[in-house]
């Protein structure tokens, strides 16, 4: 399954200017975030993100027609001690040495791992994150108005994956996860707290990873109401 929810035009500009900032893209403050948040989700300190590149860094292939995309596996480290900005220069660092191997098929990379196999699970990475940043042309047929609509195809990839497209209103975003692993409200409480995680990015870059908010004012009341004894 599928869930979708949208990240402000203003927080998305907290975001660049952060990138800025940092020498790094939005594309790996966003990647940061989501390992930020996976961290103090799970505990785990060395996380395994697969993150899909265009592979086409050769002017040949700039206007040719097909497939090119390749998926880069980052092992991104996460020490809640330290700040964001610090996991932020390290995910910058590892990102920009695996895409200078772009062109490494990820089945070469499967083969010289070797891990064990498992039917129905990819054998490197069980999360992944896209960042959609390519304008997307307008389709236009005479005599016709032609609207996108957003479709799933009813199977995961991934366990979890995380895609966001710039938009001209911000971010749109989408999580898509298997459904047997996790509840619908989960994956929206996940998303909610990823917002919040962003938000407190933008005020305080320099945070340890352990101390950013990561729950909405909605979520932190009902919290409130729910250890008191006064929720509905």
């Amino acid at each position: 399954a599928d869930h979708r929810f949208n990240v402000s035009r203003e927080e998305r500009r907290h975001g660049d200017r952060l990138a800025r900032e940092a020498g790094a893209t939005t594309h790996m403050v966003l990647l940061s975030a989501f390992a930020a948040l996976l961290h103090r989700l799970t505990g785990q300190d060395r996380l395994i993100v697969g993150t899909p590149v265009a592979n086409r860094t050769h002017p040949a292939t700039e206007a040719m027609l097909g497939f090119f995309v390749n998926t880069l596996p980052l092992a991104v480290r996460v020490d809640g001690a330290s700040s964001f900005r610090a996991l932020l220069a390290g995910v910058r660092d590892d990102a920009l040495a695996a895409q200078a191997h772009q062109d490494v098929p990820l089945q070469a990379i499967v083969e010289a791992v070797n891990p064990p196999r498992q039917p129905g699970r990819n054998p490197l990475f069980q999360v992944s994150f896209v960042w959609q940043n390519t304008p997307q042309p307008v389709l236009e047929l005479p005599g016709l108005q032609v609207d996108a609509v957003p479709a799933h195809s009813g199977a995961a990839k991934v366990d979890l994956a995380l895609e966001m497209e710039e938009t001209e209103s911000g971010i749109a975003a989408s999580v898509e996860y298997r459904s047997a692993l996790f509840a619908a409200g989960s994956i929206e409480r996940m998303a909610r707290e990823f917002r919040a995680l962003i938000a407190s990015v933008a005020a305080a870059p320099d945070a340890r990873v352990r101390d950013l908010e990561i729950l909405s004012d909605d979520d932190r009341e009902q919290l409130i109401r729910q250890s008191t004894g006064t929720a509905p």
